[in-house]
């Protein structure tokens, strides 16, 4: 599928797979932005156009840019008919809209649909919801010519997407246009007119929805799902300014921050005055910043408590894409699919070492590690065993490319799973890969950390005993068990907390490659290696079959 979105800050070109069996990662085989922006192209002066008409040489400029992308679709063998265009603010508002629509037809042979405010709001907010297993909060886009808001709950059931759509509010203070109001008007004077448009949106979509209502009225806030080149450069701008320096993500997508630090949009107003370069924010997103902490200055002072802001990498183009799935594969779980390998690797096989990896876990443990967090490990144990280098390999490809920018993805589930991985192949790291992994480490906090050394660890000693990928099923299922509860007297003293683990191994007639003792125990006295957090993992392995323990506790 072609999806060209033709917004007011430029042209945004992609072709996506959206087929079977990966469909729902909306996986995008080519990128383009033209930095075209229609609505500059409206505002500003010019020779032969006047106010909200664009001049022959914009409509020129713009067919001919959709005729090369044209031609790059014909280049990747797709069909006409799979090419789809959408418009939205600046087409919507101009005066010469249909000379623009017949420039380009005759220039390209192609179609572009104009979307209303309501469908702009519906894909922009099922765009964003693409992006996650679950959704439940207020929606908004800022683009250039305007800022949509809605509110999306996907435990409502079938429908959702419908009740979003007519829930949604149009408000006509973009990035771009707050930039050029604020040229003319006092920022005290445009940010009450702001202020009032958006708490007037934000109660005709808090009246609409119950369950938004009782949030509201219990106290415990609201999550903010925040999309749009606008809304994205916040968030780009909160990176730059988050604690953890240098920030181990590179994209905003999946980028979530507590309601307290996105209030603060003073220190990142102040921070976009100075002359540094900012990563992920353009010259014209830091001229347009200023019109961007108004939006967000009205928002902190409409919502009463803001629980956190999640900015997400899905919009309009997304959301075509993901209204084109059925509706099953639409509410499944992005991060079960194979997200980082994609080799082919035997579902059963997969799910016999992601349960058994849940059995090593104890019942307290953080709420990231779910299954489908250990069906990734999993896929990942037996890969590219031949390698020297997977440690780094792994560390770089979570954090980083195509996987970051998946959807399921957040940044606290990239780094567990970086480093998870980095410990599942030993944790042979060169200098300048260790300050990553630090930087991780603090990201993700102490104990989940030292969790993720739990799992990689478990990971190791599974590939370890067992390391051949075919073996699994027989090997595993029939001859290992584990048991690990979470202890606070542990060690000689019995006062060191940690985990206790008990494996029951293979007896010793089985011919197993990997019962090598000596190497399967001392791999868990690594655990915690690094970190300051003292706790420990107490582990005696058992051979079936018998009573034997075959190790000494580790302390």
């Amino acid at each position: 599928e072609i999806i060209l979105t033709y917004s007011s800050n430029g042209i945004r070109f992609s072709i996506s797979d959206i087929s079977s069996p990966q469909g729902r990662l909306l996986s995008c085989l080519y990128r383009e932005r033209s930095s075209i922006s229609l609505y500059d192209a409206l505002h500003l002066p010019s020779p032969d156009a006047e106010l909200l008409h664009f001049s022959n040489q914009t409509m020129v400029l713009v067919a001919e840019t959709l005729l090369k992308f044209k031609k790059i679709c014909e280049g990747y063998g797709v069909s006409h008919d799979c090419i789809q265009i959408f418009a939205t603010e600046a087409m919507r508002i101009a005066k010469n809209r249909d000379q623009m629509l017949q420039t380009i037809s005759r220039t390209s042979g192609l179609t572009v649909s104009i979307l209303t405010a309501e469908e702009e709001s519906l894909y922009g907010a099922v765009g964003a919801r693409s992006c996650f297993d679950k959704m439940d909060g207020l929606f908004m886009d800022l683009g250039g010519g305007s800022l949509q808001l809605t509110y999306v709950n996907t435990t409502l059931g079938p429908g959702y997407e419908t009740a979003a759509a007519k829930a949604a509010q149009s408000i006509p203070y973009g990035a771009a246009r707050l930039t050029l109001a604020l040229e003319e008007q006092t920022t005290a004077a445009l940010q009450k007119e702001l202020q009032e448009k958006f708490k007037e949106a934000y109660e005709r979509i808090v009246e609409t929805f119950d369950v938004l209502k009782s949030k509201i009225a219990d106290g415990d806030g609201v999550s903010l799902y925040l999309s749009g080149g606008g809304l994205r450069g916040y968030g780009s701008m909160l990176m730059h300014m988050d604690p953890i320096q240098p920030y181990p993500i590179p994209v905003v997508g999946g980028y979530i921050v507590s309601g307290v630090r996105f209030s603060q949009w003073r220190e990142m107003l102040e921070a976009n005055n100075q002359a540094v370069k900012i990563f992920g924010l353009s010259k014209r997103r830091r001229k347009q910043f200023p019109a961007i902490a108004l939006v967000v200055r009205s928002i902190i002072e409409t919502i009463p408590k803001i629980k956190s802001a999640i900015f997400c990498s899905g919009g309009t183009r997304e959301g075509v894409l993901f209204m084109k799935l059925p509706c099953s594969i639409r509410n499944s779980d992005p991060s079960v699919h194979n997200l980082i390998t994609g080799q082919d690797q035997d579902p059963s096989t997969i799910s016999i070492v992601s349960r058994l990896l849940e059995t090593i876990m104890p019942s307290q443990c953080p709420s990231l590690f779910t299954l489908s967090f250990l069906k990734q490990v999993a896929r990942c144990t037996w890969v590219s065993q031949g390698h020297l280098h997977n440690a780094s390999y792994f560390l770089h490809t979570c954090t980083s490319g195509d996987f970051v920018s998946l959807p399921g993805i957040t940044h606290e589930f990239s780094a567990a799973l970086a480093l998870t991985l980095s410990t599942r192949w030993g944790s042979r790291l060169r200098p300048t890969d260790v300050q990553i992994q630090r930087n991780l480490e603090e990201f993700v906090g102490l104990e989940t950390a030292w969790m993720c050394q739990y799992v990689g660890t478990a990971a190791r000693f599974l590939a370890e005993l067992c390391p051949v990928f075919s073996i699994i099923p027989h090997v595993l299922v029939e001859s290992l068990s584990c048991e690990a509860t979470f202890s606070k007297s542990l060690g000689k003293k019995r006062k060191k907390s940690g985990i206790q683990l008990r494996v029951t191994m293979p007896g010793k007639d089985c011919d197993l490659p990997g019962r090598d003792f000596g190497q399967l125990q001392g791999m868990w006295k690594k655990v915690g290696k690094g970190l300051s957090l003292d706790w420990k993992v107490e582990m005696e392995m058992v051979l079936s079959g018998s009573d034997e323990v075959i190790n000494e506790t580790i302390n």
